[in-house]
């Protein structure tokens, strides 16, 4: 199952409720080695996690796109949809920021690039 489409199928309730229930199933964890019990507490887990991100208005794609990739710390707050950007001496205008990714366009071209080699129209 996708990231995103597993976030919009969760009603979160309060950021309160769920920080304290992913601490209560965090601590669970540490004492348990049953596959099955550790499968249904890391997708409680993840439940909590998916809330605490949605109350924020940061998708669970971002999450893991920052998570998985290498990137320079501060880059992906730099660019934002809509940006111009160059990579390889061409003009492209941003669509998305996925982590270190971006999903960019021009009239000829779509494609997803890292971060790290494109610059920022001055």
């Amino acid at each position: 199952m996708e990231f995103n489409k597993y976030q919009s199928l969760k009603q979160p309730t309060d950021q309160q409720t769920h920080l304290l229930s992913l601490m209560n199933v965090v601590g669970k964890l540490t004492h348990n080695n049953d596959i099955d019990t550790l499968t249904v507490l890391l997708g409680d887990a993840l439940e909590h996690i998916t809330s605490i991100a949605t109350l924020n208005n940061i998708t669970l794609d971002t999450v893991a796109g920052i998570n998985a990739n290498s990137y320079q710390p501060n880059l992906h707050k730099m660019i934002n949809k809509g940006d111009t950007i160059i990579y390889q001496k061409d003009k492209y205008i941003v669509h998305d920021v996925i982590g270190n990714q971006l999903l960019v366009a021009n009239q000829t071209r779509d494609m997803v690039i890292d971060i790290n080699d494109v610059s920022l129209c001055q």
